[in-house]
């Protein structure tokens, strides 16, 4: 369906004559448009190949999904992944420039299967085992033919035609291409591809300058994070080195101790069951849905260890995706994880949950760690927990830290989740915009690009 804003905006007329078309989530189109299978405007899909390893003789760029960034190709030259492809591998899968590449295999929640990009480059390629080509038929335009897939994809009017085994999806490329779609004139194809590619392009500018003030922000709350709990509030206050390399100088009056003296850790096996499972994420400690059947599920929750409110727990195994948090429940989590609790005299929880989730934020304990990293089991053992060095300020200055980070974050949260809505509404503006203007709800064959 049209979003309306696109009509009542003023600013498009509509096509002077309408027809039906037959298919409920078109709706009408211009009477002089046509109702067609998408097997009609492409040869075909053409699978891909990975070819071998790069010899320096008959290497070709292959485009993989992860160049993809949904309808655009994003590949930068520096990046381009090269293969041997043979003479006879590369006949019929050489791209030409305008072709459509679509992914047909993936899994995950972010899977980009049916998702259509346009090969814009000049350079020799084919594409990958998940990725085929689909070469426009005359007559019908390649970047007309983007917006159209696009639609198919954000709607998915194709979902039918993608099958799931596995937890792996792929495309039924026979079923896809008997997706009925509608089409005008080429002429009128590259009248709508160019009004689109102008108005989709200040959009997305609109979007981009939006993800990178949260790009921004992001960095701004790690910044304010890591100055706080290492340099204090009061820029004039006396330095004085701290004896450690990554802290180096700290406020003169601050002391600098070891876990071990300001920590406990704990070890309270549950032994009975009935107790809330807690997750450690990095969005916080939050109750585990162990109904649904979802994720990771231990067969025994009894060895599970005891986890009270107002607890510390982190998961130290993965330094890399782990983090660390205050529980507000009681519950239980994995045996595995650190509990522990602050008996540092006179000291503020807040002040050192900040110092310990900016050390997972600025990979503050990566060095201590042992492992496999690139497995993503980087963990911080006991003994190096314990003999962590940190820096301890006076109870006051602790308070004042912890509640000049929370309103600075809670400035910051605001500014994002507005960025986030904005962002939304833009997205949501251009697929309205896109819907139109392909399934002819707005005319724009007299558009004309402003100077």
């Amino acid at each position: 369906m049209v979003d309306s804003s696109v009509m009542q905006s003023g600013r498009y007329k509509a096509y002077p004559e309408y027809k039906g078309s037959g298919i409920e989530w078109i709706g009408e189109i211009p009477s002089d448009w046509d109702i067609l299978s998408l097997k009609r405007c492409v040869d075909g899909v053409t699978n891909g190949i990975w070819g071998s390893e790069p010899n320096g003789h008959n290497d070709l760029v292959v485009l993989r999904v992860a160049d993809f960034d949904r309808n655009r190709l994003v590949v930068s030259d520096e990046k381009l992944t090269y293969r041997s492809i043979t003479a006879k591998e590369a006949e019929n899968r050489l791209l030409t420039k305008g072709d459509l590449l679509i992914e047909k295999s993936g899994g995950g929640d972010t899977t980009l299967v049916g998702c259509v990009v346009l090969f814009d480059k000049n350079y020799p390629a084919v594409t990958s085992n998940f990725v085929a080509k689909m070469t426009p038929n005359h007559g019908y335009s390649s970047r007309f033919l983007l917006y159209a897939f696009s639609l198919l994809y954000d709607g998915r009017v194709n979902f039918s035609s993608i099958k799931q085994t596995t937890g792996i999806q792929n495309l039924d490329s026979d079923a896809y291409l008997m997706e009925k779609f509608c089409f005008p004139t080429e002429e009128s194809q590259e009248k709508i591809a160019n009004f689109l590619d102008y108005e989709t392009a200040k959009i997305d500018t609109l979007i981009e300058k939006q993800q990178r003030l949260i790009e921004l922000l992001t960095e701004k709350r790690q910044a304010v994070i890591s100055h706080a709990v290492t340099k204090g509030l009061n820029p004039d206050v006396p330095m004085k080195d701290s004896g450690v390399e990554w802290l180096g100088e700290v406020p003169e009056h601050w002391e600098v101790k070891r876990f071990k003296t300001i920590f406990k850790i704990r070890k309270r096996i549950a032994g009975e069951l009935g107790h809330d499972v807690l997750s450690i994420t990095q969005k916080g400690i939050k109750i585990k849905d162990t109904e649904s059947g979802e994720g990771q599920l231990s067969m025994d929750y009894s060895k599970y260890q005891l986890v009270y409110k107002g607890d510390y727990a982190m998961n130290h195994m993965d330094l890399l995706t782990g983090f660390v948090d205050i529980s507000k429940y009681d519950g239980v989590t994995s045996p595995d994880y650190r509990v522990f609790t602050l008996e540092e005299k006179n000291s503020l929880p807040e002040y050192f949950l900040a110092f310990l989730q900016m050390g997972y934020i600025n990979k503050l304990f990566f060095p201590f760690g042992q492992g496999a990293a690139h497995m993503g089991r980087w963990r911080l053992p006991t003994e190096a927990f314990r003999e962590f060095l940190a820096p301890v300020p006076p109870k006051n200055e602790q308070k004042a830290i912890a509640d000049f980070i929370f309103n600075s974050l809670e400035q910051m949260d605001i500014l994002e989740k507005k960025s986030r809505k904005a962002i939304k509404l833009m997205q949501e503006r251009r697929t309205a915009l896109i819907s139109a203007a392909v399934t002819g709800k707005i005319d724009v064959r007299d558009w004309v690009k402003p100077e």
